[in-house]
C-alpha cells in the first residue's frame, strides 16, 4: 500500500483535486474496492474468464481513479 499511497502524493492529478482525502485514504479505498472485487470473484468464479475478471478490475480501478482525481470544479456523476 505504501508505494500506491506515494504514487498517489506524486500525482499531479492529485494536486488538483480538493475531496479532503489524505493520499493514504485514496489509497485505502482504492484497495478497499479491489478487495471486494476480489471477494466477488472467489463468489461468482464461473461467471467469467480470468481475462475478463482482469479487465473489469481494470475498468473500475481506472474510473475509481478518474473520480477521485476529478478537478473539483468537473461535476463526476457515478
Amino acid at each position: 500500500m505504501a508505494g500506491v499511497t506515494e504514487l498517489i502524493s506524486k500525482a499531479p492529478e492529485a494536486q488538483n483535486t480538493s475531496r479532503g482525502l489524505s493520499p493514504m485514504e485514496m489509497a485505502e479505498l482504492i484497495f478497499a474496492v479491489a478487495r471486494g472485487m476480489l471477494m466477488l470473484d472467489v463468489l461468482r468464479p464461473q461467471d467469467m474468464t480470468a481475462t475478463e475478471r482482469r479487465e473489469r478490475q481494470l475498468q473500475v480501478t481506472r474510473r475509481l481513479w478518474s473520480l477521485l482525481f476529478k478537478p473539483e470544479a468537473e461535476l463526476a456523476y457515478a
